[in-house]
């Protein structure tokens, strides 16, 4: 009787086995618990905090160019200082292409966006908020050649400025 039973087991588990595989795997792909499927697109609320060079790299080491402020609508900032105007330039697309998601969106809940500046010190030009026209405004103003942020870089100083606005939302209260 030992060698009929486990004989049995042998040849009898790999085909129950196979069984229920194949069984379990048409009631996943006939998928029947399934009864309507709901598809809503989530857009996500954004917070940008965008930290902008302002040492003297960013305007040839104050060796080119004439001598005095520097501002976005300079006309000849891109032959003077072309990495203020590079600089200048990616912050009205970043802007501008914030403002068309926000839009696409159509919801109470904006893209919140803040502006800061380095060199030797760092500080906040605008802290994060969702008035586009304000941020290209504060934008256009910014003197780069701003006595406040010193000739060097201390990056350093700028990420713990910049860790501080994005966690301040997480302070309060």
């Amino acid at each position: 009787v030992r060698p009929f039973f486990s004989t049995l087991l042998r040849t009898q588990i790999p085909k129950i086995l196979l069984a229920l595989g194949t069984l379990s795997i048409v009631f996943a792909l006939a998928d029947v618990t399934r009864k309507y499927v709901e598809i809503r697109e989530v857009l996500a609320v954004n917070r940008l905090i965008v930290w902008l060079d302002n040492s003297s790299s960013m305007y040839n080491f104050g060796r080119t160019g004439p001598p005095g402020p520097i501002y976005c609508s300079d006309r000849e900032l891109k032959s003077n200082f072309p990495r203020i105007a590079m600089a200048c330039q990616a912050m009205l697309r970043l802007i501008d292409s914030t403002e068309a998601y926000a839009k696409l969106k159509k919801e109470d809940r904006q893209d919140r966006m803040a502006i800061g500046r380095f060199g030797l010190n760092s500080f906040v030009e605008a802290h994060p908020s969702s008035d586009y026209a304000r941020l290209r405004t504060v934008l256009e103003k910014i003197n780069w050649r701003d006595p406040r942020t010193g000739v060097y870089t201390e990056i350093h100083l700028a990420l713990r400025d910049m860790f501080e606005i994005a966690l301040q939302r997480n302070f309060r209260g």
